[in-house]
């Protein structure tokens, strides 16, 4: 049995009950029988059964050993991976990734797609090349699509709205919209933060934008591109061009040329990556704009602590790619202007991978908040 057919079997037994547990392992990730039955407020006699009932026909699995004090450890119970599947479409400006994800978020199927061109039907574009249906044709059980947008990516939003309604009408599932930063948020709660109450910030940066995503527990207080909420304006000045023009500012020589002008960097594929290595080859003027971009983004990293004071803060998007030439600059302006201790800052190099995680999640966690049961009963 898979996940979605006992989501749309509720004339099963104790359906309410299960579906109970299977939150609450989701929002988990493991939990021993005794924590679920406590955060469930299900007796021991009720839990036992549920659980025996849940492994036999596959929606969990047995993983591992809790801790304990003294006697026989207990295992974690943890939802089987294969039982069901999502699917995630990330649209980015230069082309789309369609991927297939099991109940642990993890990829099992990814396909390389042509961009949802401006102008382009999102009908055809559907039915032409992402055929979602044929897609996830050899994996049973498919619980939810969802469809994100690239850190510097934004499509028309009736375009946006068209390419969902298509979608489901054409599949038998749910399909939602959301957003990369949140998403990014979502997955890393998962991956690094198992405290569900902890408050998590990703700050994701790319050529042309800074998204900036706050999530706590698993509420998205903000995501957006412009939180509107910052005492300095340091975030108008902080997507990855501002290198270029900073570059163009100071002097620095790119491209061994003597003079060239700040649209030349802009126009080429990449200048950020000649800028980082002329830093780290000494290079002053390099290096002063290495510098002065470490301040502002040390600037708006300090404002957000003091506004939403997250337990973790993720840099992620393209800046990544860079962040070897940018941590010890940053960290230095951190030292001048933060008060310690010092913000637990990750770069987790997670990219689309992040953002198709926290995606699933969304599909699995919606699929299971979503199926109506009754008030649970906790027998003595």
């Amino acid at each position: 049995m898979t996940l979605f057919d006992f989501l749309h079997t509720p004339e099963q037994q104790q359906f309410d009950n299960s579906v109970a547990l299977m939150q609450c392992i989701e929002q988990w990730i493991r939990l021993s029988r005794t924590d679920a039955a406590r955060l469930c407020r299900l007796n021991a006699a009720t839990m036992t059964h549920l659980s025996a009932a849940l492994l036999a026909c596959g929606l969990l699995r047995e993983r591992g050993k809790a801790q304990s004090a003294a006697g026989r450890k207990p295992t974690f119970l943890e939802l089987e991976p294969t039982a069901g599947h999502s699917i995630v479409l990330h649209l980015m400006p230069e082309r789309a990734q369609l991927t297939l994800h099991n109940l642990h978020h993890e990829t099992v199927a990814a396909k390389q797609l042509p961009p949802l061109a401006d102008g382009a039907d999102p009908e055809e574009y559907l039915r032409s090349v992402v055929r979602p249906h044929a897609f996830s044709a050899n994996y049973e059980g498919v619980l939810g699509g969802c469809i994100i947008c690239g850190h510097d990516y934004s499509p028309q939003p009736a375009q946006m709205s068209r390419l969902q309604q298509q979608w489901r009408e054409e599949a038998a599932y749910p399909v939602y919209l959301t957003n990369a930063a949140s998403m990014t948020c979502l997955a890393e709660s998962r991956l690094r933060c198992p405290n569900q109450d902890a408050t998590l910030m990703t700050l994701a940066i790319a050529r042309h934008q800074t998204s900036i995503g706050v999530l706590l527990g698993s509420q998205l207080l903000f995501n957006g591109c412009r939180p509107g909420l910052m005492s300095r304006a340091f975030h108008d000045d902080l997507c990855l061009n501002s290198l270029s023009v900073r570059a163009y500012q100071h002097d620095a020589v790119m491209h061994g040329a003597v003079s060239y002008s700040t649209m030349d960097l802009l126009s080429t594929p990449a200048p950020y990556g000649e800028l980082c290595g002329l830093a780290a080859a000494g290079n002053p003027d390099a290096s002063q704009v290495i510098s002065s971009y470490a301040g502002s983004l040390a600037g708006l990293i300090v404002d957000l602590l003091q506004l939403y004071q997250p337990d973790i803060v993720i840099l992620d998007g393209e800046i990544l790619f860079y962040m070897e030439a940018l941590h010890s600059a940053l960290h230095a302006k951190l030292r001048e202007i933060a008060a310690p201790p010092l913000p637990n800052i990750n770069t987790p190099f997670l990219g689309t991978l992040a953002c198709a995680c926290g995606a699933s999640r969304l599909c699995v966690r919606r699929a299971l908040e979503n199926i109506p049961f009754a008030e649970k009963e906790d027998r003595p």
